[in-house]
């Protein structure tokens, strides 16, 4: 069995993120789903085991102080709140679609009240 090892989450992040804030609309809420943490075989022989996951810190502290984009995280077996302010651990991945809605709900309530 091949398990994929090519997880480059800070560079999926800003290529998303950009992508997003480019959208004409007002609030933007970005909702990542992980199993875990970053992991390229490549890159880990070239700068370390800790380059990608540092990389990812910095990519989410910048995103987390855009007050354009509400960022947000379910990790599936794996603790989020290493990385991200707003995280949830799934350990049952049938209460993925309850709790993304609570999350959304959280994340919107939050930009009315500041409207």
């Amino acid at each position: 069995m091949y398990i994929d090892k090519e997880n480059i989450d800070g560079e999926a992040l800003q290529w998303v993120s950009e992508r997003l804030l480019r959208t004409p609309e007002r609030h933007k809420f970005l909702l990542v789903l992980s199993d875990g943490v970053p992991m390229d075989d490549s890159t880990f022989a070239a700068n370390g085991a800790d380059f990608l996951t540092q990389h990812l810190q910095q990519v989410i502290l910048g995103l987390e102080s855009d007050e354009r984009l509400s960022v947000m995280a379910v990790n599936l077996g794996h603790q989020a709140a290493d990385f991200y302010k707003a995280s949830r651990r799934l350990d049952m991945p049938a209460n993925l679609g309850p709790e993304i809605i609570d999350m959304l709900g959280e994340a919107i309530g939050k930009k009315l009240a500041l409207d």
